[in-house]
Order: structure tokens, then C-alpha cells, then sequence
């Protein structure tokens, strides 16, 4: 019974978190996503373009839902967030597995921390053409993840801690995995 109130508290956590944003930008997200996927599947196949610039113009609306993503991410783990006291470096890989005073707050926290970046990799993955769109989209993971942990520390935002990066880059490598396994064939290079 515990563990079941542990795990409540850490989802009381998230949801502080996003009840943080303010409510006008979620009809903004909402509203440029749509107007993205709309204008992939419905407005460019239906234009007079050659092949070429309907690729062009598809690969601008997934960069658009990368970046409006990507924006989501920073106000959930920077903008939202007030100066902390406890501020500081966690360098131990998986030290927070370990105490088992606190192992399912913090499953749960590397699990979403893993999810978060999912949608990353699989846009990125997306809209990138070309050799090496796996590692490309790891990258990106990586240094996007090394940025929010750094901008965290040197603003007493929280914790600079080796697992969120360690678990924002596995997302960022799953994602890409899953648009990899899901591109139609004719997509593949």
C-alpha cells in the first residue's frame, strides 16, 4: 500500500508540473500541431508542386511539430520550474535506483523522463532523409537534454542529473527505432 501512495505522490508531481503552464498555450500547441498535420496530409498532396518541393514543404511541417514539441519540453522541465535550494550535480548513474526508500518515484520519473523524448526522436526520424538518421536523432536527443540539465543547474532549476540524460536520449533512440520500423518502404534509404 506504500509503494501505491509513493507512486501517487510522483504522478501528483507531474501533474503540479503541467498544471504549471499556463492555460493559453495549450490552444496554441493545439492549434499549430493541427494546422501542421493538416497541411502534410491534406493541403501539400493536393497542390500543383513537383515531387520535390511537396517533400520540401512536407519536411517544414515536421519541423514545425519538432520545434512546437520541443517547446512543450522546455516549459515542462524550465519555464514552469521556481529557484530551488537543492540545486546541484548527480553524476552516479542510476543512484537513484538504488534507494529503495525511493525506487518507484524514481522508476517512474526515468520512465517518463524515457517517454518525453520518444516524440522526439520519432519527428526528428520523420522528417530527416539520409544516412545516419538513428544516430542523427541520438544526437539531438542528447544535446537537447544536455541543454535543459545544464540551463537547470546554472539557473538553481533543479538537479543536473546523469540519469535524465541518460533517459531523454534513450527516448530520443526509441523514437527514431519506432518511425524506422513504421516508414513506408518508398521513404527508406
Amino acid at each position: 500500500m506504500q509503494n501505491i501512495s509513493k507512486i501517487g505522490k510522483a504522478f501528483e508531481v507531474i501533474a503540479g508540473e503541467l498544471e504549471s503552464v499556463s492555460l493559453y498555450v495549450y490552444p496554441i500547441i493545439a492549434v499549430l500541431s493541427v494546422l501542421s498535420l493538416c497541411c502534410y496530409f491534406l493541403v501539400i498532396p493536393g497542390c500543383r508542386l513537383n515531387d520535390k518541393q511537396k517533400v520540401r514543404y512536407r519536411r517544414c511541417c515536421i519541423y514545425v511539430l519538432l520545434l512546437v514539441y520541443i517547446g512543450i519540453i522546455l516549459m515542462i522541465t524550465l519555464f514552469t520550474r521556481e529557484v530551488r535550494d537543492d540545486y546541484g550535480i548527480q553524476l552516479v548513474p542510476l543512484n537513484g535506483i538504488r534507494d529503495f526508500d525511493h525506487i518507484n518515484s524514481e522508476i517512474l520519473r526515468d520512465v517518463c523522463n524515457l517517454f518525453l523524448f520518444i516524440p522526439v526522436g520519432i519527428l526528428y526520424t520523420w522528417q530527416n532523409k539520409g544516412k545516419y538518421k538513428v544516430i542523427k536523432s541520438v544526437i539531438i536527443a542528447l544535446v537537447l537534454s544536455l541543454g535543459i540539465e545544464f540551463v537547470q543547474l546554472t539557473g538553481k532549476l533543479g538537479k543536473f542529473d546523469v540519469d535524465d540524460i541518460l533517459f531523454n536520449t534513450l527516448g530520443g533512440f526509441f523514437g527514431s527505432i519506432v518511425q524506422k520500423v513504421f516508414e513506408p518502404k518508398e521513404d527508406k534509404e
